[in-house]
This record gives C-alpha cells, sequence and structure tokens, in this order.
C-alpha cells in the first residue's frame, strides 16, 4: 500500500505536478488500467458485481419518487445516439452519459436518503457507479473495463477520507466522490496520467446537497471531456488554499498516516490487522482506532464473560453478498 501526506499549499507555495495529490491519484487510476495489471481477482469482480445489484435495487424502489421522476425528465431532454441507459426506461432509449449520471445518481439515492448530506467517511461505495457505467456504455467499452475503472474509483473513495475525521463539520465526502468518479472514469477509458491529472484538477468543489452525489457522478464525465479537449487551467480544487482539504487542522501541517499493526510477509495476520480487513471502507479507520484502543484496555474474558462490542454503522453503507463482514475476528 502506498501512503501520501497530503496538505494545502498557498498559490504561491504550489508544488510540481508530481508532487500534487491530483497527480497521485491520477497515476493510481493509470495503473489500474495498465493492460500489464494482473487480472482482477474473482472476489473484486463479485464485490462489484453486488454494489451494481444494489444500485438497481435501490433505484427500483425510487422510480416514482418525485426528485428521480424530474431528473429522469430533465436526461430525457438530452438524448444522444449511443449515450447511456436510464433506470426505469428501455435500455434503447440512450441518453447523454453526464445526464445519465445525473439522473441514475438521483435514482440510487432513494427516497429515504434524499435529504441526506454524505460526509467522507459516510458514502456508499455505490454512489460512484452511475458516472462510470454511463461512459462505459456510451463508448461501448467491455466489461473488463468497467470493472477495472470501477475499482479505480472505489480505491480512490475508500483512502481519500482516510485521513480526515467523517463528521468533521467542514469535510465534504462529496469532493473526494468527484475525484473518485473521475479517476474511475480515466482508468475505464485507459486515459494518460496527464489526461487524468488534468480532469483530477479541473473537477470543481461541489456543495453538501440533496442530490450532490448524483451531480458529482455528472461532473466527473463533464470534466474528463474537457481534459480530453486539451482543457486546462489552475484549479484550487485540492491542495489549494482554497481547496476542499485546506479547512481541515490535519492538512495545515505533515500529517503521518501509515497505519498501525502492518501485517508482516509470510506471517499469520494479526487478530487486529484482520479486524481491519474486514470493516475497511465501512467503519471509519478514526472509529476502528477507537475500538482497538478500547478493545486494548479490556482485561482478558473467560468463556463465562461475553461482552459484545460493536459500531454504530449505517446501513446504507453496508452491500449485500458480504458474509466476511459477519465472519469471527
Amino acid at each position: 500500500m502506498e501512503h501520501l501526506t497530503a496538505r494545502a499549499n498557498l498559490i504561491a507555495d504550489r508544488p510540481f505536478p508530481k508532487d500534487q495529490l491530483a497527480w497521485t491519484i491520477a497515476t493510481l487510476a493509470a495503473k489500474a488500467a495498465s493492460p500489464d495489471r494482473a487480472p482482477v481477482d474473482d472476489t473484486l469482480v463479485a464485490t462489484m458485481i453486488n454494489h451494481l445489484i444494489d444500485n438497481a435495487a435501490l433505484a427500483a424502489a425510487a422510480l416514482n419518487h418525485p426528485p428521480v421522476i424530474s431528473a429522469r425528465d430533465q436526461a430525457l431532454a438530452h438524448p444522444y445516439r449511443r449515450g447511456a441507459t436510464l433506470f426505469g426506461l428501455a435500455p434503447r432509449r440512450r441518453i447523454s452519459p453526464e445526464w445519465a449520471a445525473w439522473a441514475n445518481g438521483v435514482a440510487i439515492r432513494g427516497p429515504g436518503r434524499q435529504g441526506t448530506g454524505p460526509t467522507a467517511g459516510h458514502l456508499h461505495l455505490g454512489d460512484a457507479i452511475p458516472g462510470v457505467v454511463a461512459v462505459v456504455q456510451h463508448c461501448g467499452l467491455a466489461g473488463a473495463d468497467l470493472v477495472r475503472g470501477l475499482l479505480a474509483a472505489h480505491q480512490a473513495q475508500a483512502n481519500l477520507p482516510w485521513g480526515i475525521y467523517p463528521h468533521h463539520p467542514e469535510a465534504d465526502g462529496i469532493d473526494s466522490l468527484s475525484l473518485s468518479i473521475a479517476a474511475g472514469i480515466g482508468a475505464a477509458l485507459q486515459l494518460s496520467v496527464e489526461t487524468m491529472y488534468r480532469a483530477v484538477r479541473l473537477m470543481p468543489a461541489t456543495s453538501r446537497q440533496a442530490s450532490s452525489v448524483a451531480f458529482a457522478g455528472k461532473m466527473a464525465v463533464e470534466v474528463v471531456d474537457r481534459s480530453l479537449r486539451e482543457g486546462s487551467g489552475f484549479s484550487t480544487g485540492l491542495g489549494g488554499a482554497d481547496g476542499f482539504i485546506a479547512p481541515l487542522p490535519e492538512t495545515r501541517g505533515p500529517v503521518d498516516q501509515t497505519p498501525a499493526d502492518p501485517a508482516q510477509p509470510g506471517t499469520r495476520p494479526s487478530s487486529m490487522a484482520r479486524f481491519r480487513a474486514l470493516v475497511d471502507g465501512i467503519v471509519h479507520p478514526v472509529e476502528q482506532d477507537r475500538f482497538l484502543a478500547l478493545a486494548a484496555r479490556l482485561p482478558m474474558l473467560t468463556a463465562e464473560e461475553v461482552i459484545c462490542l460493536g459500531f454504530q454503522v449505517n446501513p446504507d453503507i453496508l452491500q449485500s453478498g458480504n458474509p466476511g463482514l459477519f465472519d469471527r475476528v
């Protein structure tokens, strides 16, 4: 696992491209799309399929919800010969990909989540799917390209908030989601690092609102298109003084993000490492650390002294088909 220390920079202290967070994200996405990369593990493919099923179920339940109907009507005003499909319509109805990402993104949030503003630690891994799927359908790409794009988006989405406390009042999780979707689109299209770097830097900041997840997908499609058209220009969306990480106190100086208790090669992973592997992407690392610190202070329990320690986890971020979540640590 690679680790990066990110901090906000003034315009006068703007680092070189290869020292910027945007370049790192683009590089990781390019590696995910590299032809030399090993085939994607079957378990990861199954996980992506489960996320797709989750999204389809959420969208089906919300088809007649007023915000979903409105977003679908907006998208229908932008037909396109190739385009992408919409939930609830025949596959032959094709829509411009950015508008398909918008309408499908509204649909997957469902009636129960339309009024919530997701934060950095409480985004569903399925939120990145509509934008990536729309571009893959529009370009006629293969399933393997879709899997690699979703994998790159999910890796970025799961790792970007690692050093941000999930309930930070100034941490907008939609910003990290937008960057993740743009990276996933670039990986699916097998774009160069330079092109993806421009797209990530062009990703505008968004606000926390009811349809912000859908808007993030729509804007990610558009910034990749602008990047392919050689669009450029300085953006502070990442590490600038006005960037989305700038208000966070942990970015105003060096931050050590090395996870504790790394498993040694050739040895059985410790209980701590197995625990982190089970809840990674579901429970924020800050809350993981608090749980492990509490567990370390407890005395050794006998067979008669049984205690159950757990988390309060938003059910929206739990994916289907994940029996390992309930395994014994």
